[in-house]
């Protein structure tokens, strides 16, 4: 691999298979700028000769996925120690648990979307995201939010943020809109029960022009209480259902 050096994208790299040099070699592709890796194993040793090469490639990569295949087996620990983050990346999926968010992506001034899957996060989730000033796209996928509320509050959060998908969360009881994600114009929800305080304040979003609803099951009542509430927005937006 260290003979690839113009390289520019790796499209699929196993972590479980790949040897520690391999993994070690990664580090010299000094042109990289989309990498996605996965591992089938359980624990996260695997994941240590990687993640020391994702410190060399600090400037270069644009498009990072990290996928630890384990339903909740902690294996992405390693993750929240990177000493040199890419500090350029503008796409980032995380799939695998994680104790927390790793700080270092709070700090990621150019990120414009955000994928999170089944990393059992808790509710300080917003906060830590937030103040990111190019993001544009949160997808908080399969039970990668474990916290019993989500509220985008006060107005200087999330301030660019357009597109919101919010999948399974289990244990959500309320979702709220109370000034936070101002430019906010598509919101996609899936609910397998619904939340027992409800969701509030879709008024709060001046430019919203889209919600949908997916999944196995669609809550009917949820459904139509979001119809109802959008017939006083502003904007009318369209409320569907993918079912």
């Amino acid at each position: 691999m260290k003979n690839m050096k113009c390289i520019q994208k790796i499209a699929h790299v196993d972590i479980g298979t790949s040897s520690t040099s391999m993994m070690q070699e990664v580090g010299v592709l000094s042109q990289l700028t989309k990498l996605c890796a996965i591992n089938h194993e359980h624990g996260g040793e695997k994941w240590e000769p990687f993640a020391a090469s994702l410190n060399m490639l600090q400037k270069s990569i644009r498009h990072l996925s990290i996928i630890h295949w384990r339903n909740r087996d902690i294996g992405l620990e390693v993750f929240l120690e990177l000493t040199s983050p890419p500090i350029f990346l503008e796409t980032l999926y995380l799939w695998g648990r994680l104790s927390v968010l790793p700080l270092w992506i709070s700090s990621l001034s150019y990120l414009i979307e955000l994928c999170l899957r089944e990393n059992f996060l808790d509710g300080e989730l917003l906060h830590q995201l937030g103040q990111l000033p190019s993001h544009v796209s949160l997808k908080l996928y399969h039970e990668s939010f474990m916290g019993t509320h989500l509220c985008f509050e006060k107005k200087k959060l999330f301030p660019r943020l357009k597109k919101l998908i919010i999948d399974n969360a289990p244990n959500l009881d309320e979702l709220r809109f109370d000034g936070g994600a101002p430019n906010l114009e598509r919101l996609t929800l899936a609910f397998e029960r619904q939340p027992a305080n409800g969701i509030f304040g879709i008024e709060n979003l001046p430019r919203l022009v889209e919600v949908e609803f997916f999944g196995e099951t669609i809550v009917d009542s949820l459904v139509q209480g979001m119809i109802a509430e959008a017939k006083f927005h502003p904007n009318r937006p369209r409320v569907y259902r993918e079912d």
